[in-house]
């Protein structure tokens, strides 16, 4: 059986599905959605889904669809054409069934679908079931393709914000990503890659500084934050036009905070089934991710180099989100802005949602909106991605950007704990 992978972004699927091909599954990244494939999934769901549900379900369906034309001017049996969608997700993010319910919608009936929560509790047995054989060296290649797709979209952001000719990093990393893949299938160590990209990069002329530019965080939803919101929203890319330097989320952020709750779980439930065992594997994966993402980003040079604490993430959340309360990205989201506030590391924090996510759109967003009118220096934006509106996303984008800059201008104080502590009284 062949296999298809999607659902984190275009150079994280490539990678992932690199790291199964070097243990010898047949695995191909499915291409990053299109407007093209939002339609498609509307047209094959019902009303009241997120967007990136709409995507993601049109854009397996459709290289599915083309896999399955491909096979049958070569060899016209459907068993040939037959093959399963790998989706790394979690108990939050259940788009499995919604994707398998498109296959039977568009008549694909040799075609499944196999959540596999990457990282995370059961991962092993539903692998084995959908025949992969799980062990710790495909953890481990999974391991190292995840950090580095993070580590070369961090490269990408800080070359397009360092260097002059940016169309020239664009396709500097490019080739690196190409060149990732091509050492993650034969086993190969990525770092050489990565310093190889770095010096090419290094020797782009650099952009002359002229004035204060905003710089943005972006957070929220886990797949909209990572794929830069829905195919039309193109967020990064409207961000850099408006004089931003952005900072996005990252997939090994998402990691620890998972490997975080599968902890904090364990030690609220210690009677619970398998409370010890999952408690150790989630210190296993924090610590493998952490190692693995800090000596790609060494080998990068890249400037941000650190991933997330997330104990100190949820400690400063608590007064405003109880880390307790789960679904979503939770407290993920407060526990950034704070901690970004702190280090004044950013002007501007927006979380990305697709419409429909109500962890984020309904709790973090009342909380984040409140704080942030004690914060100063540091602005806040909530922006609900629905396919649509462009012309809003766009206003809303340059009215925060104007926001962010007036902020910039006016010199005012980093966030500190004085008012944190002052906030805390007030609210």
């Amino acid at each position: 059986m062949d296999f298809l992978i999607g659902g984190v972004s275009a150079v994280h699927d490539a990678l992932l599905a690199a790291a199964f091909r070097q243990r010898g599954v047949s695995c191909t990244p499915v291409p990053p959605p299109t407007r093209a494939d939002l339609a498609v999934g509307r047209a094959l769901l019902p009303r009241g889904h997120p967007n990136t549900v709409y995507s993601l379900s049109g854009a397996v369906v459709r290289a599915i669809q083309a896999r399955q034309a491909e096979f049958a001017t070569v060899v016209p049996s459907a068993e040939q054409a037959a093959c399963a969608y790998v989706l790394p997700e979690c108990e939050y993010w259940n788009v499995g069934a919604d994707v398998q319910r498109a296959f039977g919608v568009a008549g694909i009936v040799d075609a499944s679908v196999v959540t596999l929560p990457v990282f995370e509790h059961g991962c092993e047995l539903r692998a084995r079931a959908a025949g992969v054989a799980w062990d710790e060296a495909l953890e481990q290649a999974l391991t190292e393709s995840a950090a580095a797709g993070d580590i070369l979209v961090r490269l990408r952001g800080e070359a397009r914000i360092t260097r002059a000719d940016r169309s020239g990093a664009d396709a500097i990393v490019d080739a690196c990503v190409a060149s990732a893949v091509r050492a993650t299938e034969r086993g190969r160590l990525l770092t050489p890659t990565l310093e190889a990209c770095a010096s090419r990069i290094d020797r782009l002329a650099k952009r002359p500084v002229s004035g204060a530019r905003v710089r943005v965080r972006i957070t929220g939803d886990f797949v909209a934050s990572l794929s830069d919101g829905d195919p039309g929203a193109d967020i990064v890319s409207r961000l850099e036009r408006l004089g931003a330097d952005v900072e996005c989320a990252t997939y090994s952020e998402w990691v620890l905070f998972r490997a975080w709750e599968a902890r904090n779980l364990a030690s609220t439930s210690p009677d619970g089934p398998g409370a010890a065992m999952n408690a150790l594997r989630a210190r296993h994966i924090e610590s493998a991710v952490r190692r693995t993402f800090e000596s790609l980003a060494s080998a990068a040079r890249l400037t941000n180099r650190s991933l997330p604490d997330m104990d100190e993430v949820a400690s400063i959340a608590a007064p405003y989100y109880r880390p307790e309360l789960r679904g979503g990205t939770s407290h993920l989201e407060v526990g950034i802005f704070l901690r970004t506030a702190r280090a004044h590391s950013a002007d501007l924090v927006i979380s990305v949602k697709p419409f429909a996510s109500i962890p984020s759109s309904a709790v973090s967003d009342s909380v984040l909106y409140a704080i942030a009118q004690q914060t100063r220096g540091v602005s806040f934006l909530s922006l609900e991605t629905t396919g649509d509106a462009d012309a809003q996303i766009a206003s809303r984008l340059e009215l925060a950007v104007d926001a962010a800059r007036a902020n910039v201008a006016s010199h005012q104080a980093p966030w500190s704990d004085d008012s944190a502590a002052d906030s805390r009284r007030r609210t």
